[in-house]
């Protein structure tokens, strides 16, 4: 029964989540498709999240999986993955502690270990390391899941119930 509870609160969740639509939690460029000087072709969202497309909408502070950037159709196997820097802002300051280091050049990386030391209203930064790349930046806040129901709202079992 708790498992059953469990499940239905988290699809609750993500229904939710997905219901806010990106209200200004990702500061992107606009799509450098459009741009006559644009040298390296990016898709709107070059970020991939375990080899599909990042949803936005999905994405917060818990979040697992191999982060990586592409240029190209980043659904097509002709994507390469370009290095770049990702790491934590915290009220305008890098993050130092844990796995978030803005000095490091990777070409995929674990988000999990980078945001174990996230706290809600951070900033994942994902910086390309080439200046060539440079409109691939993208700028995530990260917000927790916020529970749209009161404590409360399941009932109790009578004394002598339960699981």
């Amino acid at each position: 029964m708790k498992k059953i509870l469990s499940l239905i609160a988290v699809a609750t969740c993500m229904v939710w989540l997905s219901v806010r639509a990106n209200n200004g939690n990702v500061a992107t460029k606009e799509d450098p498709k459009n741009d006559p000087e644009n040298k390296s072709a990016f898709a709107a969202n070059p970020l991939l999240l375990n080899g599909k497309s990042l949803n936005y909408e999905t994405f917060w502070l818990y979040s697992q999986g191999t982060l990586a950037v592409v240029s190209g159709n980043p659904e097509s196997e002709e994507a390469v993955k370009i290095p770049f820097y990702v790491y934590l802002n915290r009220e305008g300051f890098p993050v130092r502690e844990g796995a978030s280091n803005s000095r490091q050049i990777v070409y995929s990386v674990d988000v999990a270990k980078i945001l174990a030391s996230a706290r809600p209203g951070d900033e994942l930064i994902i910086e390309p390391a080439r200046k060539t790349d440079s409109q691939a930046r993208r700028i995530i806040r990260l917000r927790p899941i916020i529970w749209p129901f009161p404590q409360n709202w399941l009932p109790k079992p009578a004394k002598g119930q339960g699981c």
